[in-house]
């Protein structure tokens, strides 16, 4: 590892630049020149369960015994995407000055905030808030800033100077297209900019406010410290400077009207053409790459054909075709991963890297290969997303389904990709089913318990015998209002005393089909593809029909010159996975077979908004809202067997309002990543590999 030889400030005159963007990499100053740094980094979420991640509520010593793991595992980087309170940064000091020869070094973003404050999307209204907010961090990370108390935002005094281990600036987030496209259609007299460090002719409006916003980063950590180092700003694939023939564009010049809605390839952000022969630490490529978002990176043909030694593979496919772009401007890739969820809110089918659908063990092997790809590709490093799952991560695909967002923090939806991508999870632990009493049958139906979670509702069934291959157990879910629901289950079965909104068939000897109610079946109703018999709610039915617990993943659509058309995709996320008894459990299994069947069903699978308040979704289709519900009076549950049927009393908890204990545990995902990541070297001591 290079050593931290020259990091201190030179004259005010001639700025000190203690890293620079080389060819292909970032490179450290040492007493010989620049020696190339690998990137091997972790992005560090701190939306611990509970709260919101502009609490910022870890504490000194949890940051303190997080740097020491990534340490121990080879971690050399790490990300934050916003200023942190002080003791993230006196945390970080005391970690390096106790590992001098191996410090974890920083990039340190700026975030640009989401909510336009003139309530638009033109990304110009954004330059003051911008530029005050770089003054502040670049402050404070230099240990020079006191920062009044605030709401949402880190505050307080910063009194520790780390400035000597960040490596870099990003500055921004993910832009949208529309964003842009506003830029460039209301300032098109804004073609260049002179600063003084960056400088940049004949671009579009919105690549030059980029850069004049990276200048004044430079300039004020020059003019103020006598420092600079590289800066990116933040990019993804929505953005790219590539041409993507699968992708429809919605945009073509002039339709102002539409600009909220532009395409995925409609805009472009790249600074290849700035100018940075006044700003010696340079300027380097940031993109968060994820292998099935947007549909281009596994539709275009060169990326659907694409392989890497393990088989077809778009995904190595699109980061090659990206470096391949920026030459030898650095290239990192600031966020790849995969989530182990059970739900999958996008279909990518080249490889299988679908945006979720993926039990633990399967989410490391994908990271793994993504990061092996980042690394052939010749990039600069990866940096994986991220260190902890968060319970407050929202999900386009269960944007009407969980809610309201300021409770998602108190409970866990496994169904949710963005809740699911840590090296790290908070486990909830085993239940005691002492929570309620338990129901006793005469016949093979021996007792049915029910307990609950911040994550499941659990349902055991204990039988005098096992299920044979090919016997079928119904289980019905009556989640709320007595009154209302199917009273005929899949099969035949007739309830006596209930009416079910869902029901679980189990097959032995290893299948299990979760059905819906078609009047309480939410199927495309967001995207107003639903039958007039889907109203939103649940109604009294006797033998309606019961349909598949399914969700739209990827919507039709065709290329410009109509050569590429894609049909509507959806997912049977009631296709639940079975664990028969002596097999090996994976954190995606919703029944296990034994003389004792386990069940636990993921409250979003119930259509539960928010257990935590015991919401469930009544909509009235109506009505343009889709974030209607009403109160559960608990659920009931019927179970079948043969001719058998029990059925149980109403299971109601009580509404919680703080967050159950938890145990952090790590996932498969952090000891393959350690692996990955030793098996890269620190510094590279060649041109990266031209993957052909």
């Amino acid at each position: 590892m290079a050593s931290l030889l020259a990091l201190s400030a030179c004259g005010r005159n001639e700025p000190s630049v203690p890293f620079k963007a080389l060819d292909h990499y970032l490179g450290i100053k040492t007493s010989d020149g620049y020696e190339p740094l690998m990137i091997k980094g972790v992005n560090l979420g701190v939306g611990i369960p509970g709260t919101e991640p502009g609490e910022l509520a870890l504490d000194y010593d949890t940051y303190t015994e997080w740097f020491e793991q990534m340490g121990s595992m080879g971690v050399n980087t790490l990300r934050i995407y916003t200023l942190h309170y002080p003791r993230f940064y006196e945390a970080l000091f005391a970690y390096n000055n106790l590992h001098p020869n191996r410090p974890l070094y920083l990039i340190q973003n700026i975030w640009l905030d989401e909510d336009n404050p003139t309530g638009g999307i033109d990304i110009f209204d954004f330059s003051s808030g911008v530029d005050q907010a770089i003054e502040e961090v670049v402050s404070a990370v230099h240990g020079d800033a006191d920062i009044p108390h605030r709401l949402g935002r880190a505050f307080g005094t910063y009194e520790v100077d780390v400035s000597r281990y960040v490596i870099a600036w990003i500055l921004g987030r993910e832009t949208y297209g529309g964003e842009l496209l506003t830029a460039n259609a209301l300032h098109p007299e804004v073609t260049s900019f002179r600063g003084s460090a960056l400088s940049i002719e004949n671009s579009t409006p919105a690549q030059v406010w980029a850069t004049e916003r990276l200048d004044n980063l430079i300039t004020y950590e020059r003019d103020t410290f006598s420092v600079e180092r590289p800066v990116a700003f933040s990019n993804w694939p929505t953005t790219d400077p590539l041409d993507h023939p699968s992708e429809p564009h919605r945009y073509q010049g002039g339709e102002l009207d539409i600009l909220w809605d532009a395409g995925e390839d409609d805009a472009v952000m790249e600074l290849t053409q700035v100018d940075t022969s006044k700003a010696p630490a340079g300027i380097f490529a940031s993109y968060h790459v994820y292998p099935y978002y947007p549909n281009f990176i596994y539709r275009d043909p060169k990326y659907a054909e694409a392989s890497d030694d393990e088989g077809p593979n778009n995904y190595i496919g699109y980061v090659t075709d990206l470096k391949d772009f920026y030459g030898t401007m650095p290239l990192l890739i600031s966020e790849f991963g995969m989530p182990s969820s059970w739900g999958n809110a996008h279909d990518a089918p080249v490889a299988g890297f679908h945006h979720g659908g993926h039990d633990e063990a399967t989410q490391a092997d994908m990271t793994r290969r993504l990061g092996e790809n980042i690394y052939d590709a010749g990039c600069a490093g990866g940096m994986v997303f991220s260190w902890i799952d968060e319970w407050w991560k929202r999900n386009w695909i269960l944007h009407h389904r969980t809610f309201p967002t300021e409770r998602l923090p108190l409970w866990f939806d496994v169904t949710n990709p963005e809740q699911n991508y840590g090296l790290l999870t908070y486990d909830l632990g085993s239940r005691d089913f002492m929570t309620w009493p338990e129901q006793e049958g005469l016949g093979r139906i021996q007792k049915v318990r029910a307990d609950y979670d911040a994550a499941y509702f659990h349902v055991e069934i204990d039988l005098t015998n096992k299920l044979m291959d090919g016997e079928t157990l119904t289980i019905g879910f009556d989640t709320y209002d007595a009154t209302v629901g199917e009273s005929v289950l899949p099969g035949g079965i007739t309830q006596s005393d209930l009416r079910s909104e869902f029901a679980l068939v189990i097959q032995a000897p290893g299948t299990a089909q979760l059905y819906v109610t078609e009047a309480y079946d939410l199927y495309g109703i967001h995207k107003d593809r639903a039958t007039e018999a889907q109203v939103g709610h649940s109604i009294a039915t006797d033998g309606g029909a019961w349909k598949e617990w399914r969700w739209i993943t990827n919507d039709p659509a065709t290329s410009d010159d109509g050569s590429m058309v894609y049909d509507l995709v959806d997912y049977n996320m009631g296709n639940l996975r079975v664990n028969a008894e002596g097999s090996e459990p994976t954190t995606l299994d919703a029944v296990f077979l034994g003389d004792t069947i386990r069940i636990r069903m993921p409250w979003a699978l119930l259509q539960f908004s928010d257990p935590s308040a015991l919401n469930v979704i009544h909509d009235d289709r109506a009505t343009k809202e889709r974030t209607e519900t009403t109160e559960s009076d608990g659920i009931a549950v019927s179970v079948a067997l043969g001719a058998e049927r029990i059925e149980t009393q109403r299971f109601q908890w009580p509404r919680w309002d703080e967050v159950p204990p938890t145990v952090l545990r790590a996932k498969p995902t952090l000891r393959t990543f350690e692996e990955m990541i030793g098996s890269w070297p620190d510094s590279p001591s060649e041109p990266p590999r031209t993957i052909p």
